[in-house]
Parts: C-alpha cells; sequence; structure tokens
C-alpha cells in the first residue's frame, strides 16, 4: 500500500459513520438524516432509522451565548 492510499484509508475512517443495525456507511455529511435538538444533533440511519451518534450543535448562536457568558475570550 502506497502512501498516499494509507493515508486515504485513515481519513476515511475518521470521517465515515457506519450503521451497526443494518451496515450502513456514508461520510458525516452525507445522506445521515440530522435531527437537532436543544443543543445536539442526532445522526439517524436513511435505511434503518438506527440513532447512531449525538452530537453539539455547532452554530454561531451558540458560540456568541458562550462568549457572553464568558467562556470564549474575545
Amino acid at each position: 500500500m502506497t502512501r498516499q492510499t494509507t493515508h486515504e484509508a485513515r481519513s476515511r475512517r475518521k470521517t465515515t459513520l457506519f450503521c451497526w443495525e443494518c451496515a450502513y456507511s456514508s461520510p458525516v455529511d452525507g445522506e445521515w438524516i440530522r435531527r437537532p435538538h436543544d443543543d445536539t444533533v442526532a445522526y439517524v440511519c436513511p435505511q434503518c432509522e438506527t440513532t447512531i451518534t449525538t452530537r453539539p450543535r455547532r452554530c454561531e448562536h451558540s458560540s456568541a451565548s458562550r462568549a457572553r457568558r464568558g467562556s470564549i475570550p474575545g
């Protein structure tokens, strides 16, 4: 395996989500159903509806709120 191929394989593993119920896989920004909740987003499999992971929401509003509370310098 060449160095570039090895790098590509590592990169894919870090950015790909896998469904343990039906073996579906897609990049994290792929076809997953995203269900926002208060401060999180659930990633749901588009084939079997299994929730794969829940991650913090990233938006300017929550960053601005943290900055006002003093969590973010600036």
